[in-house]
């Protein structure tokens, strides 16, 4: 049994160049921003679980410290150093579980079309903050090895 090629029901196959100029541009910019938003995502989220992972183990080293037996007596400035370091990688880690949760909220909001600026703003200062405090758990170690050994 012969078929006619006028019957076929297969959709015929549209390349690039039968579509017009603006469908192209639209397929390609639509392209470009989820390539975009991809990339933004897929490094904000390493970048996040970076400092959180550091943050996690500022606090146990910090903590060690505190209870090991080389430390030197309260008299000294180096476990107050090191308590303070504990709180700073501490509130570092809880802020950088907020900012995977706003993040979630960002993405979704992108995802509907909506307008994610709110999100946005606030996962910015979020993420300066945690950064903030993760350099004072930093500096309160170093502050704290000054203390042992020099004081």
């Amino acid at each position: 049994m012969k078929t006619d090629s006028s019957q076929n029901t297969e959709p015929p196959d549209t390349s690039e160049a039968e579509l017009e100029p603006r469908d192209a541009l639209a397929i390609k910019e639509g392209a470009y921003r989820q390539a975009l938003y991809q990339a933004w995502f897929a490094t904000a989220l390493e970048q996040t679980k970076s400092i959180f992972t550091l943050a996690s183990a500022g606090v146990g080293l910090a903590l060690t410290l505190i209870y090991s037996e080389h430390i030197k007596a309260a008299r000294s400035w180096a476990p107050v150093w090191l308590l303070l370091a504990t709180v700073a990688f501490a509130i570092s880690a809880g802020l950088c579980i907020w900012i995977l949760r706003i993040n979630g909220r960002l993405v979704t909001h992108l995802v509907h079309d909506r307008d994610p600026e709110a999100e946005n703003g606030l996962v910015g200062r979020v993420d300066a903050m945690t950064r903030i405090l993760f350099g004072a758990g930093l500096l309160f170690l170093v502050l704290s090895a000054v203390a042992q050994i020099w004081l």
